[in-house]
């Protein structure tokens, strides 16, 4: 935890050292830290798990995407096997990792997450009720709280909203986006002649499009570039995050709130040892942490 950010702001004769390294709250210290230990511990093997899905679930949609292509007069007969089986491979390590990652590992890693999460503030609330009986305590408990806890989790979700931002931005940006719609409008090209070629096969003539050149397979041109279009337009989003962000942008609106309008108040109740509104304050942030948990764990 924080609270070394804590202790470095005050004198080493603060009383609230003796509350922090007291045997009980080192106890409830070792129990966060072994919580954290298993949430990162499960969070690994889901991270490796989201970039094999997401790898090998590109590379099947793409090679999907080929085999639509009339290629089997420029590819011998092996050749379109060997993709063809490449594609089904890379599709069912893609399913079967979603699958790993849906009925298990996420569900796992979150729990834990949450549980030492839940953990860190059952902590930092004992520190201001173990301080509730004095005044000056009641202050350094609620400054800790500040420093150890509201400080540290608005930096937390201030830096991820700026990491998944640039994330974002940087899959928006070429060649991808350039990429997708080069295909999208080769594909819609492609689709316009499959459409007058059909037509003129049966006798119609299109205003303005007849005479088109007649291109063999026009329609499978069309049907390829539309689907690696598809694919590469599927790649940017997996890439991008904004749900996730939007969810770190509210919380920390929300604490940004807390700590200019909220804080100020319970500053002034914990000089007058006030420990009921400053123990308010302590749950209403805690409120927030606790919402934006359970969101995160249906949409993160």
């Amino acid at each position: 935890m924080a609270f070394d950010l804590f202790l470095a702001t005050m004198p080493p004769d603060a009383p609230i050292r003796a509350v922090i390294t007291s045997d009980a709250l080192e106890k409830e210290l070792a129990a966060f830290d072994e919580a954290d230990r298993i949430a990162l511990m499960r969070q690994r093997p889901n991270q490796r798990a989201n970039g094999v899905a997401f790898f090998f679930g590109c590379v099947g949609a793409i090679l999907w995407a080929i085999l639509l292509l009339p290629i089997e007069g420029w590819l011998p007969e092996v050749s379109l096997h060997a993709l063809g089986a490449l594609r089904m491979a890379c599709l069912t390590v893609a399913f079967l990792s979603l699958g790993w990652i849906r009925w298990g590992g996420s569900a796992k890693w979150k729990e834990a997450r949450s549980a030492a999460e839940e953990i860190r503030g059952q902590i930092l609330r004992h520190v201001i009720e173990r301080c509730a009986h004095d005044k000056v305590l009641l202050a350094q408990a609620l400054a800790c709280f500040k420093i150890a806890h509201l400080d540290w989790q608005l930096g937390f979700f201030k830096k991820r909203i700026a990491e998944l931002n640039e994330a974002e931005r940087r899959s928006k940006a070429a060649p991808y986006i350039w990429s997708a719609r080069a295909l999208s409008i080769a594909g819609l090209v492609l689709g316009l002649i499959a459409v007058v070629n059909i037509a003129e096969a049966f006798g119609y003539s299109v205003p303005y499009l007849s005479g088109s050149p007649h291109i063999p397979n026009a329609h499978r041109w069309e049907a390829g570039l539309s689907a690696l279009a598809s694919s590469i337009l599927a790649f940017v989003g997996a890439r991008a995050s904004s749900l996730v962000a939007a969810l770190y942008a509210l919380v920390a609106a929300d604490l940004d709130k807390m700590n200019s309008e909220q804080l100020p108040k319970a500053e002034a109740a914990a000089a007058e040892g006030n420990a009921k509104e400053v123990l308010q304050f302590v749950k209403q942030v805690q409120a927030v942490m606790e919402f934006e948990h359970r969101v995160w764990r249906i949409v993160g």
